[in-house]
């Protein structure tokens, strides 16, 4: 798998039009380093940064304090923890530039993503922008998503929603060869391009969504109000995932947390008229992927592991101790 060739200024432009990267927790801290120095590495379009940081362990302050003194990006610091939109919110109002791209901080993007996502709104006209969204370890070429859907549709007077991710968890050579930039309905905040003019009147973004369905409602906000979305396959961005740090435990415990989950899922069904019961499958996907996180957090690392085999090697004798694993 490569990247697309890099063409980061829109053919025919005497403008580059400017952007800010707005950079927000999603469910960690830890990977918080990785993500800015990949987002520095990776982009040659030119760009502001605003970084708001709900929280951070003090090994991660202090390192985002000491890079916004060195890279000179805006840094918003709050001692407690923040939902998604709250931050997001707290950023946006801080945007001058035409467009905005807000940006999870667990996500690596890939060489040209920026201007690649510029070109696609220049030339489109589109409101929001998305890029392919991969999963786990960046070049490992999984899909989150590529394109989705997200529709109400009503029958007897009783509406419903349902959005699907298109690619979901395929390997991207499986269909490269089929993308095409594409006008889609849903987006996800792991990555979006806004254009600031347009989306302005749809913000503040609803801070009653404290857990899901954040991207869902803006999406459907866009397209409501005569708005495009488009999915640019030549960016390209992986939303990084692992087990969670001790301090990570405790902001996706919130985060993912029953009560703001079915707050948020009650929001969203009261704000677009949804059926009564609505919202079943999207709260028990949220209290999966919170168990998934915690389970995979009290998972002993691997040092630890084989730190842990050596001890009951020494202590036990390694016939013993063979024995004794053989028997497992």
């Amino acid at each position: 798998m490569s990247s697309p060739p890099i063409s980061p200024i829109p053919k025919g432009s005497d403008h580059a039009p400017s952007v800010t990267v707005l950079v927000v927790p999603r469910e960690r801290f830890s990977h918080a380093r990785q993500s800015l120095e990949s987002i520095y590495d990776n982009t040659d379009y030119p760009f502001d940064l605003i970084y708001v940081d709900g929280n951070s362990p003090p090994r991660v302050a202090s390192y985002l304090r000491k890079a916004s003194r060195e890279k000179g990006f805006r840094l918003l610091r709050f001692d407690r923890f923040l939902s998604p939109n709250a931050a997001r919110n707290v950023g946006l109002a801080e945007v001058r530039t035409d467009y905005v791209v807000c940006l999870d901080n667990d996500d690596e993007p890939e060489p040209g993503w920026l201007g690649h996502l510029v070109r696609c709104a220049e030339e489109t006209g589109a409101w929001a922008v998305a890029p392919i969204y991969f999963e786990g370890k960046r070049g490992d070429g999984i899909v989150h998503m590529a394109c989705g859907t997200a529709r109400i549709t009503e029958q007897d007077g009783v509406r419903t929603f349902k959005s699907n991710h298109t690619h979901a968890h395929r390997h991207i050579d499986e269909f490269e060869s089929e993308l095409t930039r594409t006008e889609t309905e849903l987006f996800e905040f792991h990555c979006v391009l806004l254009r600031m003019d347009a989306v302005r009147p749809l913000l503040p973004l609803d801070e009653g969504l404290l857990s899901n369905h954040e991207h869902e409602d803006l999406s459907l906000l866009i397209r409501e109000a005569g708005g495009s979305i488009y999915m640019e396959p030549a960016a390209r961005v992986t939303y990084a995932f692992g087990p969670l740090d001790s301090y990570d435990v405790r902001y996706a415990k919130l985060r993912w947390s029953d009560a703001w989950t079915r707050r948020s899922t009650r929001r969203f069904a009261e704000k677009w008229h949804l059926k009564e019961g609505w919202g079943a499958d999207s709260i028990a996907w949220c209290n999966e992927h919170r168990e998934d996180l915690l389970r995979a957090a009290r998972t002993p690392s691997k040092a630890l592991r084989s730190l842990a085999g050596r001890v009951a090697r020494t202590i036990l004798g390694t016939r013993l101790y063979t024995k004794l694993r053989q028997s497992l």
